[in-house]
């Protein structure tokens, strides 16, 4: 069976998750598991939106199910900017509803999901 996934180095924001500052345990960036294109496209388009102009978050109409979420995060742009994780990672662990098993997909782009 055809993978659908590439290491994190092969998705170029492996430093992203090994930034000293912010490091991802090595016991969890193992859960991380970067998206081929293909399959990347296809989870965009059932899960954020079939309209091939928005192809990034940014680019995503009001109407959508999660610009509110984007907005909010972008609204703390600011705190990521200046290194204060911590502001940033609250925010995060209020908007985002999950158990500890469930499969997370973080959505960047139509082309790169996480």
């Amino acid at each position: 069976m055809k993978t659908k996934y590439i290491t994190l180095k092969e998705s170029g924001f492996d430093w992203y998750f090994t930034n000293p500052e912010i490091k991802v345990l090595d016991e969890d960036i193992i859960f991380i598991k970067p998206l081929k294109e293909d399959y990347s496209i296809k989870l965009w388009t059932k899960y954020i939106s079939n309209n091939k102009k928005e192809r990034h978050l940014m680019l995503l109409n009001n109407e959508n199910w999660c610009t509110k979420h984007i907005k909010l995060l972008y609204s703390r742009n600011d705190d990521w900017n200046r290194k204060f994780y911590k502001n940033f990672s609250k925010i995060l662990i209020n908007e985002i509803n999950y158990n500890n098993n469930d499969n997370i997909f973080l959505f960047w782009m139509v082309n790169h999901i996480d």
